[in-house]
C-alpha cells in the first residue's frame, strides 16, 4: 500500500466528547495505516449578540417550514469558553494534529502548504445542514477544481432519516459528490438519501471509533492517571429532563447502584465569574474512564452508546428524536442490539435490567465490520 499525506474533515471540534474522540480515531487508524494525516483545522465563526439572536429568529422560521432543529443561542463569551473548554483542549493539543486554522469558507489555496494528496470528509453528522457552517465544503467544494488528490467519505452521516437539504443545496451537493472517489456513510438510511437524493452508491462503515481498540481507550486513561470513579451506574445525559432523572434513579434504586456522570452545569446564561467551575468540562480521559468502571451505562448519546458497546458494558439508551435516531437504529440493528434502545423511559419495566447480552456475539459481528471498514480505508485512501 502507499504511504500517503492524508487530510481528514469533520465538524469544528469543541467540547462534545463523541465528536473529538471520532476525529483522534480516525487519525489514529490512518496512522495505523502508514500514513501521515492531519485534521483540518476550522474554526468556529464568532458572531455578536445581534446576529446570533436574528440566525434564531431565522432558525424558528425555517422549523414552522421545513420542521428544521433550533438551537437556543450561545452567548458565552469567547474567553469564557476557552476556560471551560481547556481541559477538553488539552486532549486536542495534545493527540490530534491539526493544520492551522481556517474559516468554515476554506479554499483549497489555504491547505497548500500541506501537500495533501487524499482528503477523507468524516465522520459524524458533517452532512447535516443544521450542524454544518458552510455544507458545501462537506462536498469537498473546495476540491471542485482540484484533479491531482483522491476525494473519499468516511462514516459520514446526515444524522436523520429524512432529507433536510434545500433544493439548491441537493443540487449543488449532487454535483460535488459525482467527483468523490469512494463514499462511505454511517448508517443504513443514509444509503438511501445518497441514492435517491444524490443518486449514487455509498457502503456503511463503522463509527471511527469503533476502529480503535478499547486498549487504546485505556491507555489514553492511564496517560491521564486518574481514580476510579465513586459510583457504578455511569449515567452520560445530554438531554436533561425530569423524565430522564426519574428513569435514572428508578434504574439506580432497582440496580441498588450509586450513579455517578462526568457532566458539567450546562445553564450557560447563569455562568458568572464566581460559578463558572462549575461549568468546565472534565478531561475526555476521564468520560472513557467512567465507561471502563461503569456496571451499567444509561446514555442518550451516541457516542456514549458505543462506548457501552465497545467497553462490553450493559446499557440502555434513551433515544432522542430531535437529534436523530436512525444513527441509534443503525449501530443496535448491526449488534442486534435494538432492544436496548428506549423511547418512553416512563413505561420501561424494570426486571429488563437482568436481560444479557451476547458478548461473544457482538465482539465477533465488531471483528468482522472492523475488518471490512478497515478495508474500505485501505482500497480507497
Amino acid at each position: 500500500m502507499i504511504k500517503k499525506n492524508i487530510a481528514t474533515l469533520t465538524l469544528p471540534l469543541t467540547n462534545n466528547y463523541g465528536g473529538i474522540l471520532q476525529a483522534f480515531a480516525l487519525q489514529e487508524t490512518l496512522s495505523e495505516l502508514g500514513h501521515t494525516t492531519m485534521l483540518i483545522n476550522i474554526k468556529s465563526p464568532t458572531h455578536s449578540n445581534f446576529k446570533k439572536r436574528l440566525e434564531h429568529m431565522k432558525q424558528r422560521i425555517r422549523k414552522v417550514i421545513k420542521n428544521t432543529t433550533v438551537f437556543q443561542p450561545d452567548f458565552t463569551s469567547e474567553s469564557d469558553k476557552k476556560y471551560i473548554n481547556r481541559n477538553v483542549q488539552k486532549f486536542i493539543d495534545r493527540y490530534i494534529v491539526t493544520t492551522k486554522e481556517v474559516s468554515p469558507y476554506f479554499k483549497f489555496d489555504d491547505l497548500k502548504e500541506y501537500n495533501f494528496e487524499s482528503f477523507v470528509v468524516g465522520s459524524d453528522q458533517v452532512w447535516r445542514p443544521d450542524y454544518s457552517y458552510y455544507l458545501a465544503n462537506y462536498f469537498f467544494e473546495f476540491l471542485e477544481n482540484v484533479q491531482t488528490v483522491k476525494k473519499l467519505s468516511y462514516a459520514a452521516s446526515f444524522g436523520v432519516e429524512n432529507w433536510k437539504l434545500t433544493e439548491s443545496e441537493t443540487s449543488k451537493c449532487k454535483q460535488l459528490i459525482s467527483s468523490f472517489d469512494a463514499i462511505s456513510v454511517r448508517e443504513v438510511a443514509a444509503i438511501s438519501l445518497c441514492e435517491n437524493y444524490l443518486a449514487t452508491d455509498s457502503t456503511m462503515v463503522l463509527d471511527p471509533t469503533l476502529l480503535v481498540s478499547k486498549e487504546k481507550y485505556c491507555d489514553l486513561v492511564r496517560n491521564a492517571s486518574l481514580d476510579k470513579p465513586k459510583g457504578n451506574l455511569f449515567c452520560y445525559i445530554l438531554d436533561r429532563s425530569e423524565e430522564n432523572e426519574r428513569f435514572e434513579k428508578n434504574v439506580a434504586k432497582s440496580l441498588n447502584a450509586e450513579p455517578f456522570g462526568v457532566m458539567p452545569r450546562k445553564d450557560m446564561k447563569n455562568l458568572t465569574q464566581r460559578n463558572r467551575d462549575e461549568f468546565v468540562f472534565p478531561p475526555i480521559e476521564e468520560w472513557i474512564n467512567g465507561f471502563i468502571h461503569a456496571d451499567f451505562i444509561i446514555t442518550d448519546s451516541f457516542h456514549g452508546t458505543v462506548f457501552a458497546i465497545l467497553f462490553n458494558k450493559p446499557f440502555l439508551s434513551i433515544g432522542n428524536a430531535k437529534r436523530g435516531l436512525s444513527r441509534f437504529s443503525s449501530l443496535l440493528d448491526n449488534f442486534k442490539l435494538k432492544e436496548r434502545l428506549i423511547l418512553e423511559p416512563h413505561k420501561f419495566e424494570m426486571q429488563r435490567l437482568s436481560d444479557e447480552i451476547d458478548w461473544d456475539y457482538v465482539n465477533s459481528r465488531l471483528a468482522q465490520e472492523r475488518e471490512r471498514s478497515l478495508a474500505f480505508l485501505i482500497k480507497n485512501v
